[in-house]
Order: structure tokens, then sequence, then C-alpha cells
């Protein structure tokens, strides 16, 4: 029975596959994917986002939000800041491990963040949020949608669409 199941499954993903090179061959890109109950095209900070990363909340101690990275380290898929968040879920400062670690552990996290914040809404194409980063030399690209935070477009997402438009430059340039 189980046999069955998966040969019904590959059969279904098989379909689905198939129905998406369609798609992306008549349209030119592939379905718009979902961020919060939203559609966002396939080359947005929304198709690049990761969730599963550290937070504390503005008024909590150094030494708590420490605990919490390294008691939960295995759920996150990066690590390099914790962003910080309001009783709205509103991005109001990131501060980096590195920093969070050399901080005072009686101190509040408001008086080490830093705030005046980059970000970019979900629908920000994917090359804006590459050049944000090299710009601003920073690591991950927090994604805000309707004054929430939602994630992150992490490094290991925008070395790869820096790679992309680079080589599509050197093309468009080679004729």
């Amino acid at each position: 029975q189980s046999s069955a199941r998966d040969a019904k499954r590959r059969q279904d993903l098989i379909a689905i596959g198939t129905a998406l090179e369609i798609y992306k061959q008549q349209n030119g890109t592939y379905p718009p994917t979902p961020v919060s109950g939203s559609w966002y095209s396939s080359d947005s900070a929304a198709s690049k986002i990761i969730k599963e990363v550290p937070i504390a909340n503005d008024g909590e101690k150094v030494k708590s939000v420490i605990n919490r990275v390294i008691s939960n380290a295995h759920i996150f898929k990066t690590i390099d800041y914790i962003y910080i968040l309001d009783a709205n879920s509103s991005l109001v400062g990131v501060i980096s491990i590195k920093n969070l670690l050399g901080a005072n552990k009686e101190s509040k996290i408001d008086s080490v963040m830093k705030t005046g914040l980059v970000s970019v809404s979900p629908d920000a194409d994917e090359e804006k949020v590459a050049d944000l980063a090299v710009k601003h030399n920073i690591k991950s690209i927090p994604v805000i949608e309707n004054g929430r935070f939602v994630g992150v477009v992490p490094i290991e997402k925008i070395l790869p669409i820096l790679n992309m438009a680079l080589r599509e430059d050197l093309l468009h340039l080679a004729g």
C-alpha cells in the first residue's frame, strides 16, 4: 500500500513540476509564491525569505536573549543577527551576534541594538535586495509587510542573486 501511495505522490510531483514548467514557458517566470497570505513574484524578496531567525522583545535583557539564542540555535536557519520587535511585531532594531555576546549581560537590548534599519517589502525585486546588502555591508535584509517583520533574505540567498546578475551583465556586455 505504501508503494502505491509513493507512486501516486511521484506522479503528483511530476504533474506539478510539468505545470510549473508550462507556466514558466508561457509567462517567462514561475508562478508567484505566498507570504503572509499574499502572492508575490518568484524574483521578489518574498521568494527568498526565511522566517527561522532569532528575535527578541524590546526591553528584554541581553542575558535572556543570549540564553534563548543558545538554547534554540538548532531551530534557526541563520544566526548572523538578532531582530528586536515591539509588541506589534514591528522591527525596531537589530544586533549582530558578535555585538550581543560582547554587550553587558545586564543591559536591556534596546540600549545596545542598532536602529535606522535597512529593510524591504516582500514585493521588492531580488536584485534590489542584493544591492542593498552590498551597499550597506550587511548579511541579511529584513522583510517588512504592513509594518510587521516577516523574515529576512539571508546571505545564502543574496550571493546567488549577485552571481546571476553579474553573469547576466557580462553576457549582455559580450553581446
